[in-house]
């Protein structure tokens, strides 16, 4: 069986007989991301051939990914850490599947990094053109240091970082001397006009109120693990939305009114501690 190879970052195609062709592909999510903040790659397998294609048998398929830091070493991935695939790939169709960096090398302590991900097919592999990420520490905003419902001090601190050359806010949720860090929320796009709100309920939660677009505003709620509780849009001035206390130990929007609608993608944070 004869292959000829051609690869690019976006792409890498393996042509040989009609009933073996596979079509490989590979794309960071982001090129800058928050230090901590998931590190997603999506990668798209297209199976040409009639028959199914098996994951790990021994004329199946497997995907890896070397990461190298700035001066060319790989990192080598956590113990136990493995890649997420798809067990069959059936003849004649096409699948993605997304794995998050963070979860399989420990990229705490660089900055910048380069990404290829790899297709071993058989005995033979390719890989992609490099593929590069920024690791940023952002510019804090403001911070928060509250107990957690273990009783445990955590640290909330609101980032931002310019990616698509528009600002955008994160919340990240670490240990009082923020030595572990263990999620970080997108919160959307950010607007300079006023501090957002940061506040800690007695329910262990952490609430945060920023604007997003001119008159439009994101209350986002988060457990103090770093899941998601919500996120709501809401609509008013400037000078009238504010968070008040509910009476029932957490907080509220005033002064504005929810709406629905368009709005920037807001990935939900993976609650997985991660050394700094």
């Amino acid at each position: 069986m004869r292959y000829v190879v051609s690869l690019g970052i976006g792409a890498a195609l393996i042509a040989g007989s009609a009933s073996a062709q596979i079509d490989f592909s590979a794309r960071l999510v982001n090129s800058d991301v928050l230090t901590c903040e998931s590190v997603p790659v999506v990668v798209t397998l297209q199976n040409n051939r009639v028959n199914a294609l098996e994951a790990s048998s021994e004329q199946g398929y497997s995907v890896a990914f070397e990461v190298t830091d700035p001066s060319g070493l790989l990192i080598r991935p956590m113990e136990k850490a493995s890649v997420s695939m798809p067990a069959t790939i059936p003849g004649q169709s096409t699948v993605s599947f997304t794995n998050d960096l963070q979860q399989i090398f420990p990229l705490g302590r660089y900055h910048s990094l380069s990404v290829r991900a790899r297709l071993t097919v058989g005995s033979r592999s390719f890989v992609t053109d490099k593929m590069f990420v920024e690791i940023l520490p952002g510019t804090e905003v403001m911070r928060l240091q509250a107990p957690a419902p273990d009783g445990q001090i955590h640290t909330y601190s609101l980032r931002t970082i310019n990616r698509e050359k528009r600002d955008r806010l994160f919340l990240r949720i670490s240990n009082e001397d923020e030595s572990l860090c263990y999620a970080v929320g997108d919160l959307g796009r950010y607007m300079r006009l006023g501090k957002p709100t940061l506040e800690a309920d007695g329910l262990g939660r952490v609430h945060v109120l920023h604007m997003t677009a001119p008159n439009q505003f994101m209350h986002s709620v988060y457990e103090a693990s770093g899941a998601l509780v919500s996120q709501t849009l809401v609509q008013g001035e400037v000078s009238m939305v504010r968070l008040v206390e509910d009476g029932a130990g957490s907080f509220r929007v005033a002064g504005g009114g929810v709406v629905s609608g368009p709005r920037d993608p807001m990935p939900e944070p993976l609650p997985v501690r991660r050394g700094l």
